[in-house]
Order: structure tokens, then C-alpha cells, then sequence
């Protein structure tokens, strides 16, 4: 079993598969479900199996790097997942309230001082997302939610003044965000038809598009940034086929599904999901082509 990686956005996904215990890549690691940002002084996430189908996810900063790693690791948690945020996934949940409890109390002191309505307002909104975030928290974890997330009436008014301020700022920045996104949305589509033709091409923007598949030597490489071992891939093909004729959806632990390092979470006739990646069947009989399996021009 391989422990060091090629980078670290398969460090990531091998974590978020869990499948496991330990590995490296660079300066992020994990270890016993916990992932790190380069020492153990900063864990950025880790799973909650205790919780359920919970991941605990750092809110802290330290660096624009360990930044960079948080939103790798981010974006290789699966869907099936649901992620909430603390100081430190590793400490207890009174060091985390602990530290969401000073935030508001040092907040609410300054929002207390301040006469400007604008900066009081801004104030009140941080409060209230600060208290927002210990209230997910506690929901998730099923634990009492403490009294200081209540808002003031002072709180509540200032707040519905500067939303009423950032509602007009949105409108026209709604009209220039959509435009930009259009014009991403087209320029990452010149990139993946390049990458698709198994081009080194920078991967940014390609999550406006579907999961794309493609061949790379003995494996199967995902515009998400995963490699499948070919060999994995072909003995799931008769499966995937065998599902979409029966209408069955196939399912995690009722067959011995091996896709390298990932983990096989189902496939329902038309997309197959393997850890955060949501393949469609075009790929799917696009890949099975391309390895012979069955014909160009006959569908499967």
C-alpha cells in the first residue's frame, strides 16, 4: 500500500475515501482520519464517524498555502458527507464553543462602543454569523445551544440595516457575477476539451463542466483530479452494464468493488459515484470504448 502521493490533491481524496489509515503527500498528511496542513498543530479535518456521516472542518486560517490545502481537502469530501465547522476538529466541544463564546463577547463589547450605524451594523452581522456557526455545530453534534447566540433586538435592527444596504450592491453585482461566470464557463471548456485530449492544462474552472474521463496510461484520470488503475475500471464495466439493463441501483458492500485507492458508493443506470466524483454514463461508455470493451456506434 503506497503512503507517499504525487500530490496534494490526491493526498486529499485518498483521505476522503478512507481507504487508509495513513499517507502523505508534500506538506499535507493524515493519519487515523485526521488530515494536516503541514504539522500537527493544524488539523484541518477530520472524520466523525461517532457523529455519523460528519466531518469536523477547521474555520481557522494560518497561511494562503495551508488556505490552498483547506479548499483541496474541501473539495474531495463526498456529498454523502456533511461538513461543519469549528476552531479545531481534534479539541472538545467546549474548546470550541469556548472560542465562538469569546469571538461574540469581544464583538458585542466593540458593537456596544460603536455609534456609526454601518459599522454596527457590519458588527451585528458578524455576530450573527459567528453565533450561526455555534448553532450548526451544536445542532450537529446534538448538544445544548448556549444561551449567547441569541440576538439583541439592538442586534436584529442593525443588521436589517445594512442588508437593506448590500441588497441594492447585490443586484448589480449579480449582473457582472453572471457575466464573468459565462465567460469562465466557456474559457475552462476550451481547456477540458484539451485536457480530454490528454493535454497538461490548467484544471481551474473545469468544476463548471460534468466529471470528464480520460485514458493516461494504465489509468483513468478524472477532471476532478483522481487516477483509476485501468485493471479496476475493467472489471467494473460488466457490473455497471449488468445495472443499467436490470434498472437496479448498485450499491457499496453488496459486491467486493476495488477502484484503487476510492471508494465505490453507487451507480443508479446513469451516473456512477466514487467518493466526491458524480461520473455520467457518457463517460463511462466513452472510457469502455476506448479500452475495447465494447464497439464504437453500439450502445452498451
Amino acid at each position: 500500500m503506497r503512503k507517499v502521493f504525487s500530490s496534494h490533491n490526491e493526498a486529499a481524496h485518498i483521505w476522503a475515501s478512507q481507504s487508509q489509515d495513513e499517507g502523505r503527500a508534500g506538506n499535507i498528511f493524515f493519519e487515523d482520519g485526521v488530515i494536516y496542513s503541514y504539522g500537527r498543530h493544524f488539523p484541518v479535518a477530520r472524520f466523525a464517524p461517532e457523529l455519523g456521516n460528519i466531518v469536523l472542518f477547521t474555520s481557522r486560517g494560518y497561511s494562503s498555502s495551508t488556505g490552498k490545502h483547506k479548499s483541496l481537502i474541501r473539495g474531495a469530501i463526498g456529498t454523502d458527507y456533511q461538513v461543519i465547522y469549528c476552531d479545531d476538529p481534534t479539541r472538545s466541544t467546549m474548546h470550541n464553543l469556548d472560542k465562538w463564546r469569546d469571538a461574540v463577547e469581544w464583538m458585542r463589547r466593540d458593537f456596544a462602543a460603536k455609534t456609526h450605524k454601518i459599522t454596527r451594523g457590519n458588527l451585528a452581522v458578524e455576530i450573527f454569523k459567528t453565533c450561526g456557526s455555534a448553532i450548526t455545530y451544536c445542532t450537529a453534534l446534538k448538544i445544548a445551544i448556549p444561551e449567547w447566540t441569541i440576538s439583541s433586538n439592538d442586534e436584529a435592527a442593525a443588521r436589517a440595516y445594512v442588508y437593506e444596504l448590500a441588497k441594492a450592491r447585490e443586484i448589480k453585482k449579480a449582473a457582472a457575477r453572471a457575466e464573468y461566470e459565462k465567460t469562465a464557463a466557456l474559457e475552462s471548456a476550451d481547456r477540458l476539451a484539451l485536457w480530454v485530449m490528454g493535454e497538461n492544462t490548467y484544471t481551474g474552472g473545469f468544476h463548471y463542466h460534468p466529471t470528464a474521463l480520460r485514458i493516461k496510461g494504465e489509468s483513468i484520470q478524472t477532471s476532478r483530479g483522481a487516477n483509476i488503475p485501468v485493471a479496476d475500471a475493467i472489471r467494473l464495466w460488466p457490473l455497471l452494464v449488468r445495472a443499467k439493463h436490470s434498472g437496479k441501483t448498485l450499491e457499496a458492500g453488496l459486491h467486493s468493488i476495488n477502484l484503487g485507492v476510492y471508494r465505490f458508493n453507487s451507480f443508479d443506470g446513469n451516473t456512477l459515484i466514487v467518493g466526491c466524483h458524480q461520473i455520467g454514463w457518457d463517460q463511462l461508455e466513452k472510457m469502455a470504448i476506448e479500452l475495447n470493451l465494447i464497439n464504437k456506434g453500439v450502445t452498451a
